[in-house]
């Protein structure tokens, strides 16, 4: 009795093996084709809108994929300048050109819409020409543009208000 309980177990520790074994293959041949299917997921692409485009508020950095739309939207007298680092420069120091993406529009205008198409990876930082708007009241935006794939959309929130 004692020899068939042996060779029971040696028998099921030899199938355990053996299935082990098959796992272990069948793991390592899937592997490859999961890393191609991978590499050819589509790109996540968002539409994202800063409405309102005020200032006396504080914007979350924001980070979002190649291909993205980012959208501001605002009534009253603010532009959009995308500025070369954080810091803010002097007020009157935002010369016409190609880094102003909407001229500062009349403080009666309305429904004032700008959309920029997110092409580059990179660090882009967006802000408010008009007086003091960005350098004293904060209107600023950082965008990071990464090549990510689908979920990767960090938030964008009103930290606060004045």
């Amino acid at each position: 009795m004692t020899c068939r309980i042996c060779c029971n177990t040696l028998r099921n520790t030899m199938t355990l093996s053996i299935i082990s074994r098959r796992a272990v293959l069948a793991l390592l041949l899937a592997v490859p084709l999961i890393a191609a299917q991978r590499a050819t997921d589509p790109v996540a692409q968002y539409n994202v809108t800063v409405s309102p485009w005020v200032n006396h508020r504080v914007y979350a950095p924001l980070s979002l994929p190649v291909g993205s739309q980012l959208n501001f939207e605002w009534n009253g007298a603010h532009g959009v300048y995308l500025i070369p680092t954080d810091q803010c420069p002097e007020p009157g120091a935002f010369p016409p050109g190609p880094n102003e993406l909407y001229a500062a529009s009349a403080m009666n205008s309305m429904n004032n819409i700008l959309s920029v198409n997110l092409t580059s990876t990179g660090t882009y930082y967006f802000a408010c020409q008009v007086g003091d708007h960005c350098l004293e009241d904060g209107q600023k935006l950082v965008v990071t543009v990464t090549n990510a794939t689908a979920g990767t959309l960090s938030g964008f929130n009103v930290l606060s208000t004045a």
